[in-house]
Order: C-alpha cells, then structure tokens, then sequence
C-alpha cells in the first residue's frame, strides 16, 4: 500500500497543516462583502460585476467605499495567490508519489497537474491586475473580457487539481481497504 503519511510525505503534510490557517483567514479576506451590492442587485461576486457590467458603480449602495472595499480585497488577494497554489501543489505531490507507486497514474501527470496550479495562480494575478484597473476606471474593452477568460481557466486548472486530489483519496482508501499495493 503507498505510503500517504510515510517519511517522505511527512514534512509535506506538515507544510500544508501550517498553511491551512492562512488558507481560511486570507481567503476569507479577499472575498468582497455582497453586501456592498445594491438590494436590487442578483447576489453574485461583485469584482464579476466589473468584468461584465459597463456602469458598475450602478451595482453598489456606495461606490466610493466600494471601490475602497474592493481594492482591500485584492490585495488579500495577491496575498492569497501565495497560499492556494501552494497548498493544492503540495497536496498533488503528495498523491502523485501515492498514485505512482502503485501504479495507478504515472508521477508525470501529477507533474502536469501541479504545473496547472501554479498556471492557475498566474491567471488570477492577471485577473486581480485587470480587476483592480477596472476599479479605478482605467480599464476598458476588451480588459474585462480578457479578466473573465483568466477566472475560467484558473478555475478550472484549480478543478483539475482537486480532482486529482479527491481521486488520491479515492485510491488510498481503495487501496488500504483491499490491502492491495
């Protein structure tokens, strides 16, 4: 059976155990508020609104501490641009050794699948960049556009990685309950 919580993967784990704190609270500060958003206004994220409304100032109760709002938002961001990509890499090397000793997918797609992360981490300081000119009124077409497609794939290179993730465990489990390796 691969060795998940063995010697090589301890200190790993240890890293992510530490990075785990910062994960929430960071995270938790670069997310904006909706509450800034007017009533009327469907609950979505509001740097959405930036990327695909032409009057967003429209959007908010009060613009100008909006706009305030979301500036102290991107820059825990930027801070958390840090964290996720570490984090999910670190949790992909560990099942990349997992799933390649025994024989289930070959380390190189692991490799592939944290170069995605760090890939996912580059798309969304482009992403907080254009947001962030888009906020001061700098940024026009096709910025918001080009914003919007940095958001996609660093989603979906984050979907990559958790799956991979949630299919080591998968394959741990499987494999530690069948005693097979």
């Amino acid at each position: 059976m691969p060795q998940l919580f063995g010697p090589q993967n301890l200190k790993l784990w240890i890293i992510v155990a530490v990075l785990v704190i910062p994960f929430f609270v960071v995270g938790s500060r670069a997310t904006l508020d909706p509450k800034l958003l007017k009533d009327d206004v469907k609950p979505r994220r509001p740097l959405k609104i930036l990327e695909t409304d032409p009057d967003p100032a429209t959007k908010f109760k009060d613009w100008k501490n909006a706009k305030s709002e979301m500036h102290t938002s991107l820059k825990w961001d930027f801070a958390f641009l840090f964290i996720y990509p570490t984090t999910l890499s670190l949790l992909c090397l560990i099942f990349a050794r997992c799933l390649s000793e025994a024989h289930i997918i070959p380390f190189k797609i692991g490799v592939v699948v944290i170069s995605l992360q760090i890939t996912a981490a580059i798309f969304d300081f482009f992403e907080n960049v254009i947001a962030g000119r888009i906020i001061d009124g700098v940024a026009t077409k096709p910025w918001p556009w080009i914003a919007s497609w940095c958001t996609f794939y660093k989603f979906a290179f984050i979907g990559v990685g958790l799956l991979y993730v949630v299919v080591g465990i998968g394959a741990w489990i499987y494999l530690s309950v069948t005693n097979r390796h």
